[in-house]
C-alpha cells in the first residue's frame, strides 16, 4: 500500500515538473488582482457572503456590518441603535437580490432586512418572534461552521427565492423560513421526526432554487432535500414536503454525505453539492426528479476532482464564472439604472 501510493506521488510530482504541463497553468492573459482591506473602506476583513446586485454593485457581509462597493468607494451600513430604518444589527452572515431588485441581508441575530435602494433605508423581521415549537439540537454544535455556531441557533445562512416570488431563508438551527411578500405572512418549517415529509435537519446551509423551478435545500446533518407543494393541501405549511437525499451505505450512488455545505446549478441542469466529509457530489439533470432512493449521484474526492478538471476544463468552481467574460475594470456598475 505505501509502495502505491509512494508511485502515485512520484507520477503527480512528475507531472507537475513538466515544462508547459497545464494541469494548473493560467491563460496566458494577465488579470490584475486588487485586495480591498480594512484601510481602503470596508468595515471589517471577515467577509461571509459577497453578491453582485444587478446593477454591478459588490455587497460584502462582514461581522460588522454591510459593506457596498462601487469600484471605487466603500459605503458601510451598520445599525443605528436610535434608526428603525437602519439595518438591524452588524453581524451580517447572508445576501440575496430578488426579482425585484430589492436586497435581502441575514444577520447572525436572526432578523432579515429588505433594503430599498430608492430610499437607502432596511425594513427588518425578527424571525425569532415567529419561530416554531422545536428541538434543542445535537451536542456537536462547534463544528462547521464556527461562525454561525458561535451565535447560537439563530444565524439565517441562506437566502432564496422560489418561480412564486416568495422568500425562503435557511437559519443554522431553526429550519427554513418562507416569506410572501404580497401577503406579508411568513411560515416556520422545521424538521418533525414523526413527519417523514418535513424537513430532514434544521440547520440550513444553502438554499437553491433551480431553472425549472424546484427548491433544494441543504443540511448540515440531513442530507439534500428537496421540496414539492401538495396541492390537496389547505394549510401552506402542510402543502410543502421534502424529499431526502441521504447516504446509504448499502448504496454507491447515494450521496456521499449528509453534512452538505453548498449546492450549484449549471448550465446542464445538474445540481452539483459540496460536503463536509465526502467530497463533491453531482446529480445529473435525468436523475433529479427520479425517486430519491433511486437517484444517483456521481462522487468526486480529491483525486478525481483534480483529474476531471483537466480533462473537461468546464469546472472552475463550485461558481462558474468564465475567465474570458472577466472585465479587467474592478467592478462595473450601471448607474443609469438606478431606480
Amino acid at each position: 500500500m505505501k509502495f502505491t501510493h509512494m508511485k502515485i506521488f512520484v507520477i503527480l510530482l512528475f507531472i507537475f515538473l513538466i515544462p508547459g504541463h497545464k494541469i494548473f497553468a493560467f491563460e496566458k492573459d494577465e488579470y490584475t488582482i486588487k485586495q480591498l482591506k480594512v484601510k481602503d473602506g470596508l468595515s471589517q476583513s471577515s467577509i461571509l457572503a459577497i453578491l453582485q446586485d444587478s446593477k454591478g454593485f459588490m455587497w460584502f457581509a462582514t461581522g460588522r456590518g454591510l459593506n457596498k462597493y462601487d469600484g471605487y468607494n466603500v459605503t458601510v451600513y451598520l445599525n443605528n441603535p436610535q434608526d428603525t430604518s437602519s439595518i438591524s444589527d452588524n453581524g451580517i452572515s447572508s445576501l440575496y437580490e430578488d426579482k425585484e431588485g430589492y436586497i435581502w441581508v441575514g444577520t447572525t441575530d436572526g432578523f432579515i432586512n429588505r433594503f430599498d435602494r430608492r430610499t437607502d433605508t432596511f425594513k427588518r423581521i425578527n424571525l425569532n418572534l415567529i419561530v416554531s415549537a422545536t428541538k434543542h439540537l445535537d451536542a456537536n454544535y462547534y463544528e462547521f461552521p464556527l461562525l454561525f455556531s458561535r451565535s447560537s441557533d439563530n444565524s439565517i445562512t441562506s437566502i432564496s427565492e422560489d418561480k412564486h416570488g416568495k422568500i425562503w431563508i435557511g437559519t443554522w438551527g431553526k429550519g427554513i423560513f418562507i416569506l410572501d411578500k404580497q401577503k406579508e405572512t411568513i411560515i416556520n418549517l422545521i424538521h418533525n421526526p414523526n413527519n417523514p415529509q418535513s424537513i430532514s435537519f434544521d440547520r440550513i446551509t444553502k438554499i437553491l432554487s433551480d431553472k425549472d423551478g424546484n427548491i433544494w435545500v441543504a443540511t448540515f446533518g440531513g442530507g439534500l432535500n428537496k421540496a414539492s407543494l401538495d396541492g390537496n393541501q389547505k394549510n401552506i405549511s402542510e402543502k410543502i414536503y421534502f424529499q431526502h437525499f441521504k447516504y446509504s451505505p448499502s448504496y454507491k450512488k447515494s450521496l456521499s454525505d449528509n453534512k452538505t455545505i453548498s449546492l450549484f446549478e449549471d448550465k446542464n441542469g445538474s445540481i452539483w453539492i459540496g460536503t463536509y466529509y465526502g467530497g463533491l457530489n453531482k446529480l445529473d439533470y435525468e436523475n433529479k426528479n427520479r425517486p430519491s432512493e433511486l437517484a444517483e449521484f456521481k462522487n468526486f474526492k480529491f483525486l478525481e476532482i483534480f483529474f476531471y478538471l483537466q480533462r473537461s476544463n468546464s469546472l472552475k468552481s463550485i461558481y462558474r464564472l468564465p475567465v474570458s467574460r472577466i472585465d479587467k475594470r474592478k467592478v462595473i456598475c450601471d448607474h443609469s439604472k438606478e431606480h
